[in-house]
């Protein structure tokens, strides 16, 4: 998949379909959402409104924002305890996600999606996390050239017979 913005058009791709919406000027898909992240001031209250576009859809979801909630104490995977700052993600009026970043403004925790997931120093660590089963198909994502189509590899490893 593939989204681009051209004036006030949303462009999506997936494989040979194209699909045009027109969108809001600050319509953000899901997989932008760190820039806005890591610039929020760390400025309690502070709120960041966008249009929310479902990047795997490629659909406008609606009204949304980030509000900054302040310091606080947070216990991360290796048992360390940092003060991060909290960012929560609304959608429509209700708590979606939430983002813990650090004094260097790293993602260093978040809730995304229902999912925990943390920030790691280096790839190789964050390898290491993986079960041994997806160790293989990870590495070999990482290595592809960014000419490879590692959507198919991936497609393919997903569904190959055991």
């Amino acid at each position: 998949m593939h989204v681009r913005f051209v004036d006030d058009q949303m462009i999506s791709q997936v494989d040979d379909d194209i699909f045009t919406e027109t969108v809001p000027a600050d319509v953000r898909p899901s997989y932008g959402y760190y820039p806005l992240v890591a610039t929020i001031p760390f400025r309690t209250e502070y709120r960041l409104l966008f249009t929310r576009g479902d990047d795997a859809s490629c659909s406008v979801e609606g009204a949304a924002g980030f509000v900054s909630q302040g310091w606080e104490p947070v216990l991360l995977q290796q048992g360390e305890h940092l003060s991060l700052w909290r960012v929560d993600e609304y959608a429509e009026h209700r708590l979606t996600n939430q983002y813990w970043l650090d004094e260097e403004r790293r993602i260093r925790k978040s809730h995304w999606l229902g999912t925990v997931s943390y920030w790691v120093p280096t790839q190789d660590e964050a390898l290491s996390g993986l079960p041994v089963k997806l160790m293989a198909a990870a590495t070999k994502m990482l290595e592809s050239t960014a000419e490879s189509d590692w959507t198919s590899e991936v497609n393919a490893w997903l569904t190959r017979e055991e």
